[in-house]
């Protein structure tokens, strides 16, 4: 932002030489980047703050100046008196003006208020010399007699204004809407823009005219023949001006200050003070009432303030006196209470929105450079580790425990992958990817892992024991997806580092290895787990993979927490894997709300004196039925079943076809005492009558 140093000075009561200006700038407001010469005028460059839009304006700038320096605030010598009569609608949305123009607000959330003012009989032409000079020095080209008014008015007070040939509009008629579908718009730099259906527009009764807040049409524009001119003097939502100027790529120093935000409080006297310049260098004359439409009223906002937090904060010792005198330099109204002060926050500083920020603005008035170098002082208090934190690390010990490489892997992945991975379900688009390959955030973390797999192959690694605990994302209704943490793990190879005195076969790992390694990650987390046949995994082997169960307190089977098996051929064909994997993938949150509610429960630590009785027994059972429905059976059938699991399963010769025989290891055990044969015996028999009864077991 330029400004030229002797529009400056007029706003200030007492000269500053550039010397004493350029630390105050730079310190205080807005860093002063070069100064230049222009028209013979020492021109100021400024790089004023992202947060201070009160600033890109001269007032702005002097105001600050004066309150930094203490020296008196000058206001401009072009403060025109408003009108003695002027229509304010603070109720509704729509409003008359002089000469039959009309406002209509169509979207109050966006513009909370538009004051239209009306100039008859203007003469357009070149400005005077002095107002050209001005409008060189500040970067722009003069135009005409009334833009280069406009242009003056918002550089002087901040307020972007626009002014409208009356008799090029249809109606007259202001209309502030969104735009339609399939609208566009020339804008008055001569290029054509499809308005998006986001686009926020003032429109007269027919077409669009301009992009709110952004850039006037061409079809309406001030030209040699205009002779009846509407001053626009708006506030707009800085969040829609910024969205609209992103998605056309057109900039312009009305939505510069916009989307910086503007003082809603100025918009009247701008454009006052800009028909009363034109009837001062055009002729013609301001017509009576202006029209100010406000269906949003103006908040006004107060900030409680502790003189004590301001010198916990700076390190210093402050009295009540110096820190109100400090604001109230700054223009702002405080008032005394008990212990504290209410500060009214005026309507140009939307940088102030809590308690630290005025204490950084006592700071800036009494001077960063006074601020002493001291060590702060707090009360700190022990760090602990969150729960989903601890699991993570518990979990993650437990598989590189286990032979596993962590690997982590990008969020972002392709359509193909998720193809060749088996169409794991819809996933999430993102609208700007940075790559060709990364335009989709992953559903599971199982493409990933596949896509891992397939480079190590490439380069050699015929054994791989993988795992990763990441994000996964599904789409929901709204714009945000859903996010999940998962484990996810790959195996496939040898299971030992070293197996010469193993077979291949025997070393290789499959199923049974790798749910004991997810046996022991549960036991680390003081759960246990159970699966249970899965047959519709789009990329697992049917007949080969099962859901994960977490086992709840008393044996009961609780949710499914995410699945287990071998790998689909087919998809291992995709990825060029020499085996086909065995993969899991585990949901986390189940695990830690299940760990969490484990660690409320006292541990068993009781050490059993007495031996228990351990016997073994084989069933031939139709092969629909599966071992973890037998052990979960047989662990709720009798109490005195401490251990059971599967030791063989034959199929063959003495076994009739479409049955196979499971042999079962059972470990029993009664409290405070040692079981008889006889109770074992009652116990075993008992178990397999059940077993008959429920799934049509027989002794073998």
């Amino acid at each position: 932002m330029r400004i030229p140093c002797s529009w400056l000075a007029a706003f200030l009561g007492v000269e500053l030489s550039l010397e004493e200006l350029e630390p105050i700038l730079t310190m205080g407001i807005a860093e002063v980047e070069a100064v230049e010469s222009v028209d013979g005028e020492e021109v100021l460059v400024l790089a004023p703050k992202p947060d201070r839009g009160d600033c890109l304006c001269v007032e702005g700038v002097a105001r600050e100046i004066a309150a930094l320096a203490g020296i008196p605030y000058r206001p401009s010598s072009l403060n025109a008196p408003l009108p003695s009569v002027v229509v304010q609608h603070p109720a509704g949305c729509t409003g008359e003006a002089a000469l039959g123009a009309s406002v209509r607000i169509d979207v109050p959330d966006l513009c909370p208020r538009y004051v239209a003012c009306v100039v008859d009989n203007v003469r357009v032409g070149p400005s005077p010399e002095w107002l050209q000079s001005r409008i060189r020095q500040i970067g722009l080209r003069p135009v005409n007699n009334v833009v280069d008014v406009t242009n003056y008015v918002m550089f002087e007070m901040g307020q972007p204004l626009h002014a409208f040939d009356m008799d090029k509009l249809s109606g007259p008629a202001i209309i502030v809407r969104m735009a339609r579908s399939g609208e566009s718009i020339r804008a008055i730099n001569g290029e054509i823009y499809e308005l998006p259906k986001r686009c926020m527009v003032i429109a007269d009764a027919e077409k669009a005219v301009a992009v709110a807040g952004v850039m006037g049409g061409m079809e309406s524009e001030v030209a040699d023949s205009t002779t009846r001119i509407l001053i626009e003097s708006a506030h707009f939502d800085p969040i829609s001006v910024r969205m609209t100027s992103r998605a056309l790529g057109l900039k312009s120093d009305a939505s510069y200050r916009f989307e910086r935000g503007v003082n809603p409080s100025e918009c009247l006297r701008a454009a006052l003070m800009a028909g009363a310049t034109i009837q001062a260098l055009a002729g013609g004359s301001v017509s009576e009432p202006a029209c100010d439409v406000f269906p949003t009223a103006i908040e006004h906002r107060a900030i409680r303030l502790r003189p004590s937090r301001v010198n916990r904060l700076l390190g210093m010792d402050l009295s009540r006196e110096t820190i109100r005198k400090s604001l109230e330099r700054l223009d702002l109204a405080v008032v005394e209470e008990d212990d504290h002060f209410l500060v009214s926050i005026p309507t140009r500083r939307r940088d102030l929105a809590i308690e630290e920020d005025l204490v950084e603005e006592v700071a800036r008035v009494v001077g960063y450079e006074n601020v002493p170098s001291v060590l702060p002082i707090a009360t700190t208090t022990p760090g602990r580790v969150i729960l989903s934190r601890k699991v993570t690390e518990v979990v993650r010990d437990a598989l590189v425990g286990t032979g596993y490489t962590d690997i982590r892997s990008y969020s972002l992945t392709n359509p193909e992958m998720l193809r060749r991975a088996g169409d794991l379900g819809p996933y999430v688009s993102v609208r700007n990817p940075i790559s060709a390959d990364r335009v989709v955030l992953r559903p599971a973390l199982l493409p990933c892992l596949l896509e891992a797999a397939e480079a190590n192959v490439v380069r050699g690694f015929r054994d791989q024991h993988l795992f990763e605990i990441g994000r996964v994302f599904s789409a929901t209704e709204t714009v945000k997806p859903e996010e999940k943490t998962r484990i996810g793990g790959l195996a496939f190879g040898s299971a030992w580092s070293s197996a010469w005195n193993r077979s291949e076969e025997v070393a290789r790992s499959d199923f049974y290895s790798v749910k004991a390694v997810l046996d022991n990650l549960a036991a680390s987390l003081r759960l246990s787990i159970t699966p249970e046949a899965l047959r519709d995994h789009p990329a697992l082997h049917p007949g080969r993979a099962a859901s994960i169960y977490l086992v709840g307190q008393g044996g009961s089977k609780a949710d499914s927490i995410g699945f287990l098996g071998e790998l689909h051929p087919d998809v291992a064909a995709s990825f060029g894997l020499p085996f086909r994997p065995i993969v899991f993938e585990l949901e986390m949150r189940p695990l830690v709300e299940a760990y969490e509610a484990a660690m409320r429960r006292p541990v068993d630590m009781e050490i059993y004196r007495q031996p228990p009785a351990t016997r073994d027994i084989a069933v031939v059972v139709p092969e629909a039925i599966t071992a973890a429905e037998m052990l979960e059976s047989i662990r709720q059938e009798s109490a005195l079943v401490a251990e059971a699991r599967v030791f063989d399963v034959y199929q063959g010769s003495g076994v009739e076809s479409g049955w196979r025989s499971i042999a079962i290891a059972l470990v029993l055990r009664a409290s405070g005492r040692t079981l008889t044969d006889a109770e074992a015996n009652a116990a075993v028999d008992g178990i397999v009558a059940h077993l008959g009864d429920q799934f049509g077991a027989r002794r073998r």
